[in-house]
């Protein structure tokens, strides 16, 4: 479900950024973006991992509720952005176009099929995230669940 809606709200996010910071600071929005999203990369399990080792897997839940319920109370509070420049009522005949141009390109490029294909799968099959508390608790007891959240960032830094 985090992959679907990450998928869904990435690119309204990379989308709207220009609108916010303007040409002249776009490169710097997107590198604190990008660090922004990996320092919490890092620091998330880590975090997830001390709660399911101290006050247990419950806490660890609850707080990522609350977080969820905070920044959908937030949200309400987000001005929409001005409209774009664009012609009214050709925006959804420009997106179904250029979606349609994009999967011609793909089709067209055996390498790139091939390239999706694999890192479809490996998303499908090979990162359960979520399950990882879990997992770790009932085969590693509560004691090593802090590790098993936090390790796969911290490696992949050395």
């Amino acid at each position: 479900m985090t992959g679907l809606l990450a998928g869904l709200g990435s690119p309204a996010m990379m989308a709207a950024i220009p609108a916010l910071v303007g040409t002249e600071r776009l490169a710097a929005a997107g590198v604190l973006t990008s660090a922004s999203a990996q320092f919490a990369a890092l620091l998330g399990p880590a975090v997830g991992g001390l709660l399911v080792a101290g006050p247990g897997l419950a806490a660890c839940f609850a707080v990522d509720a609350a977080g969820f319920l905070v920044f959908s109370a937030a949200v309400y509070f987000v001005r929409p952005l001005p409209p774009a420049t664009a012609q009214v009522g050709k925006g959804v005949r420009q997106a179904f176009t250029a979606v349609a141009d994009g999967v011609r390109f793909v089709r067209g490029h055996r390498l790139i099929v091939g390239l999706l294909l694999i890192d479809a799968a490996a998303m499908v099959f090979t990162m359960p995230q979520a399950l990882y508390p879990v997992l770790a608790d009932q085969q590693f007891g509560a004691d090593r669940v802090w590790w098993a959240c936090c390790t796969p960032r911290p490696r992949s830094v050395l």
